[in-house]
């Protein structure tokens, strides 16, 4: 009887041994991109699952740091978003331990991307795979200004689908719409230039502007300044560039990545300073959709009038005058700085 209640009263010491030690056991898995996946198509959710008392180290997606960003720690990879990681093989690795244990329970996921509409190319350096900005050695461009991408995906239509019955929503193309307005030359029946103000919240060098701009008809060239405020309307000029082979406008009930548009001269931007970019044809013949933002909040209204033409002529200076007497949401950009 003894025996009997000895040995019963081990096996349950071992049952409860043996529970608080699986119980103190941590690990992780990465649910998505899962490991050996094909046909992977950005955007992408980043899904990883603790289990126990984990702790994740610096994720990396191949060589590439996820968890810094010019400097600051500031991503938590459970809650990312791929949405630049170029068509291929490629490996996601999230190292971490068992804080009870010490011991290392790092997992790593190889997939393969079929598809991204929104990957380009950085002049130097590698496109971040999260935020979508150029990144070298180690320093990222900042966003100063600018109204879609990943700062817009809570506003009020971005979460929306693109139209009844899409599986697509108007986030999964960066909060730009399929509406748009035209530059277009003297021959053109569409003659007019476009402009749209912007104040930088952040200083720095003019690095990247980003717009979707697409080519309608005639001559493939566009003509895009920056320049100063000069009494609500373009002042002088701080950077003038020319963008020839513009993609081809997408149908309209489809949506395209935007162009990028390099800075050659880095001219610097102050913080809290108004400036204006302007679009305008690079010939006579020249007709090219600038797409609007989905963003509700960004609007331009007569009293404070933040988007303007100028049907007269090809000159920065104008005349300009307001879109119309009516709410109008502006073509959509974004202001990159360094």
């Amino acid at each position: 009887m003894f025996t009997f209640l000895f040995r019963s009263v081990g096996t349950s010491l071992a049952i409860i041994v043996l529970s608080i030690l699986l119980a103190s056991c941590a690990s992780i898995s990465i649910d998505q991109p899962k490991d050996k996946s094909v046909g992977v198509a950005m955007p992408q959710d980043i899904v990883v699952t603790e289990k126990g008392n984990a702790v994740l180290g610096t994720p990396y997606l191949d060589n590439f740091d996820l968890s810094h960003y010019n400097g600051q720690n500031w991503q938590y990879v459970p809650r990312s978003t791929l949405r630049f990681v170029s068509p291929g093989q490629h490996t996601l690795s999230v190292p971490a331990r068992d804080n009870y244990w010490g011991t290392n329970i790092s997992q790593s996921s190889s997939f393969s991307v079929a598809s991204c509409p929104l990957c380009y190319s950085c002049q130097t350096g590698t496109v971040h795979p999260i935020t979508g900005q150029c990144c070298n050695n180690g320093t990222c461009d900042a966003w100063t200004a600018g109204n879609f991408g990943p700062r817009f995906f809570n506003s009020l239509n971005c979460p929306k689908f693109t139209f009844p019955g899409s599986s697509k929503t108007w986030q999964d193309f960066d909060c730009i719409g399929t509406n748009y307005a035209q530059v277009g030359g003297a021959a053109t029946t569409s003659r007019q230039m476009l402009a749209v103000s912007f104040t930088p919240l952040q200083a720095g060098q003019l690095k990247h502007i980003q717009a979707p701009v697409g080519w309608l008809s005639g001559t493939n060239s566009l003509l895009v300044w920056v320049t100063a405020d000069s009494n609500n309307s373009p002042g002088g000029v701080i950077e003038s560039l020319t963008v020839t082979n513009v993609r081809t406008q997408p149908t309209p009930t489809t949506v395209d990545a935007p162009a990028h548009i390099f800075s050659n001269t880095r001219p610097q931007l102050a913080a809290g300073t108004r400036y204006w970019l302007v679009m305008g044809p690079g010939a006579a013949d020249t007709r090219i959709a600038w797409n609007l933002t989905v963003d509700l909040d960004d609007v331009s209204t007569p009293g404070v009038t933040t988007y303007l033409l100028n049907t007269t002529n090809s000159n920065v200076s104008g005349p300009w005058a307001p879109k119309s007497n009516l709410q109008e949401l502006r073509p959509a950009f974004e202001i990159d700085v360094q």
